[in-house]
């Protein structure tokens, strides 16, 4: 159509109709999308016709908006526009004013009723919906764009919500908008069960990265063996020491012994695993745990337990410090609060496995007529050492430890960043609080049992049960991260094992009430003090550069050994002690809850540890750099 309001002389007519203004009009005010064949509809001009005899009125043509089967008492000659209409203008019904009458689904904007007067302007752009959306009252575009919300939803709908809306649209809509509102309330709230599988998966893939990279696999490889070896023959450790001759006095000796070796030489360790590499630390501390094991296994006397002691606190426990310092540093910082969960659950899941096999493996011995205990406790203590060679010897001969390579001086000189003195204090003295309050609950735990009438078997399936809900919470420490941030459970956790142990140990009635409640808040307190643990280790990691997380390990290492000399020697000398608000044996206790609110105070007033979104090193492998650097634990 031209712009006169005529069809032109080709006649083809592409979907960009215009309107016009007769003979004397020479531009057009609006341009139509084009439409599909059955939602077309005929236009009109202002005047209706080419000439100006209908003045103000309106007239009929080609343009008319006319619905399929509308009957218009009109001239065939006057509909086709080939002359004046005879006599005074005939409308058809309705036209006057009043827009019911107009097809479904069409309304100008401007109006009540359609104004086509020569003063009027053209109403703007007309939207046409489709016939399931005719109850829609259309709008222009230029105006509101609720309708257009509308037909999006009718046509994101399913059949059955849009079978819906055809039948009642305001209440089909109104319950796809709660829906739709129920659905992102539900995102945004991630369900524990899913962040639970999400833990779990990562463990798995942190566990099938450590069986696939080398230089992660090696030294893991002896940490799993001495891990599950130690604990086959913990639980004939003491037994086996009485019987080879020593007296209660020269046990004690022998714990002394390894943990001022703890002391004394963690320091050394965490120094070779910052100024080289880990070859040094990891092979110096592999041997001592090897052999050492060795030589108490074999000890004749007293004097080759003493000189088993001696070797084993060279650097037995710190073999563990110095792989997990190594794995934690060899991860990007992003991923390092996985890889410290995973290092510390896959160590007490083998040491729960060793630990329930012990009963099994004595029962086989004895019935393969190995009746001596001094023998069959050699053997015991023996089976872990053997374990410990064949790694010892895989460790020397196939461990290849990663190498820091730097990726550019500036980005290596900005992720090296300060110290910040404070925050690693804090941090530390966490720490510290972690293992007073732990070790001071673990020594008073039996005496407390006693008072609740609950005996050794008891505390046995205690401790198990234990053991599985600290696994399950360090597991969970990940999630809780991405849920709630780092300061955010650094504190909380604290302020929780403060709340379960006033809930477990403040309350001395030996019901079974009493008892119920302490055996679930006592699990509580543990399963809280082991993340607390992967906490602040996961934290120190992020606090300091990657040039002394050796260093920090083992400061971290002997700080806790500090802590449970302190716990052992403050909690049983505190808990003889009765005062006026409290009875006696609940002062370690109150001591405990107090220390740990106030950390957890104390972490949230003032933790703010860096993390870095970037990596200033990365990892590659050391030998002729054949491998690619590593930035995923993958």
């Amino acid at each position: 159509m031209g712009k006169d309001g005529w069809w032109g002389k080709k006649g083809d007519w592409k979907g960009q109709a215009k309107w016009g203004k007769g003979a004397a009009s020479d531009k057009g005010n609006w341009i139509s999308q084009p439409e599909e064949p059955e939602l077309k509809r005929q236009r009109m001009g202002k005047d209706g016709f080419k000439g100006k005899d209908l003045k103000g009125g309106l007239g009929m043509g080609n343009g008319m908006l006319e619905k399929p089967g509308f009957d218009v008492s009109m001239s065939k000659g006057c509909l086709m526009g080939k002359g004046p209409m005879p006599g005074p203008p005939v409308l058809p019904p309705g036209l006057p004013g009043l827009p019911p009458t107009l097809p479904p689904g069409l309304m100008p904007l401007t109006g009540p009723g359609p104004c086509m007067a020569k003063a009027c302007q053209p109403p703007g752009k007309l939207v046409l919906l489709a016939p399931a959306t005719k109850h829609i009252t259309p709008v222009s575009s230029k105006g509101s764009n609720q309708n257009k919300k509308i037909a999006m939803e009718f046509v994101h709908a399913t059949k059955d919500v849009q079978a819906q809306m055809l039948k009642d649209p305001a209440v089909a809509r109104e319950e796809k908008r709660e829906t739709l509102a129920a659905s992102f309330e539900t995102a945004a709230k991630p369900r524990v069960m899913e962040q639970l599988t999400h833990a779990v998966m990562e463990q798995r893939c942190l566990l099938s990265s450590m069986l696939r990279r080398p230089e992660l696999f090696v030294p893991m490889l002896g940490i799993w063996v001495a891990s599950f070896g130690g604990a086959l023959h913990a639980p004939v450790t003491t037994y086996f020491q009485v019987e080879v001759g020593a007296s209660t006095a020269e046990i004690g000796n022998f714990g002394v012994i390894r943990t001022a070796g703890v002391l004394l030489v963690s320091p050394f360790y965490g120094w070779l695993l910052d100024r080289h590499s880990a070859y040094l630390p990891a092979v110096l501390s592999a041997f001592c745990c090897t052999f050492g094991c060795l030589v108490h296994g074999f000890a004749p006397d007293v004097r080759g337990l003493y000189v088993a002691s001696l070797v084993l606190a060279l650097g037995a426990v710190n073999f563990w410090n110095v792989v997990g310092a190594y794995v934690a540093l060899a991860t990007p910082r992003e991923q390092r609060h996985v890889v410290v969960t995973g290092f510390q659950v896959q160590v007490a899941v083998l040491r729960l496995l060793g630990t329930s096999l012990y009963p099994a493996v004595d029962s086989l011995l004895i019935a393969g007529g190995m009746s001596d205990k001094l023998l069959r406790y050699r053997v015991h203590m023996s089976e872990c050492s053997l374990f410990c060679v064949v790694a010892f010897v895989y460790l020397v001969f196939r461990f290849r430890p990663a190498t820091w390579a730097q990726e550019n001086p500036s980005d290596c000189k900005a992720s090296e960043h300060k110290v910040s003195l404070s925050q690693l204090l804090l941090l530390l003295a966490s720490s510290v609080v972690q293992s007073f309050g732990e070790t001071a609950v673990l020594v008073l735990w039996p005496l407390h049992l006693r008072k609740l009438q609950l005996g050794s078997h008891d505390l046995a399936w205690l401790q198990l049960a234990s053991q599985l809900l600290i696994i399950l919470s360090t597991m969970g420490y990940p999630p809780l991260t991405r849920l709630f941030g780092h300061r955010a459970c650094a504190s909380a956790l604290p302020l929780a094992a403060s709340l379960f142990s006033a809930l477990a140990f403040l309350q001395p009635e030996p019901s079974l009430q009493g008892q119920l409640l302490h055996v679930v808040n006592v699990l509580g307190f543990l399963a809280v003090c082991g993340t607390m643990k992967v906490c602040y280790q996961h934290l120190v990691t992020l606090a300091v550069p990657a040039s002394q997380q050796g260093r920090v390990f083992s400061l971290l290492n002997v700080l806790g050994s500090g802590g449970t000399i302190l716990g052992n020697l403050v909690a049983t000398r505190l808990a003889e002690h009765e005062g006026l608000f409290w009875a006696a044996g609940q002062l370690p206790f109150l001591a405990t809850c107090a220390m740990f609110c106030i950390n957890g105070c104390a972490v949230f007033g003032f933790l703010c540890v860096p993390i870095e979104s970037g990596e200033g090193k990365r990892v590659a492998a050391s030998e002729d750099g054949r491998h690619p650097a590593r930035k995923e634990v993958d």
